[in-house]
């Protein structure tokens, strides 16, 4: 298996989880629920450095603890998964229309064409039409 070629990352509060409504201006998968943060890495750059880079694009936010949970294909692409606490505040990008606290058996009751195709398949959900 390759390495990765993008970083997703989850934002955890308590037993919640913090997820990523895109926003419905963007060209690839408008107002779908997402990871928190990620994207494709940049050549020469960690998983870890895409996954700051990307914390900072989309949400504004910079120095948060990054604990790595692994890597996993999803939707054909190799992903390192980070998970970092919620921090205190934060500007979404203009990627992002919101953000939103669910746990993961609430996201988990969602129907696929409603999640970014990484974020269905994380969930097992590969196999359900995603329209």
């Amino acid at each position: 298996m390759g390495e990765a070629s993008s970083a997703l990352v989850l934002l955890r509060d308590g037993d919640g989880y913090w997820w990523q409504r895109r926003a419905w201006s963007d060209d690839s998968y408008p107002g779908r629920l997402d990871f928190a943060a990620g994207g494709g890495m940049e050549v020469g750059e960690s998983p870890l450095q895409a996954a700051r880079r990307e914390l900072d694009e989309e949400l504004g936010v910079s120095g948060l603890a990054l604990r790595a949970l692994g890597e996993w294909t999803l939707d054909k692409e190799r992903c390192a998964l980070f998970e970092a606490p919620l921090p205190t505040s934060w500007r979404l990008g203009e990627e992002v229309e919101a953000l939103l606290r669910l746990s993961l058996a609430e996201l988990a009751a969602w129907p696929a064409h409603d999640l970014h195709p990484q974020l269905a398949d994380w969930l097992g959900k590969r196999g359900e039409p995603s329209a």
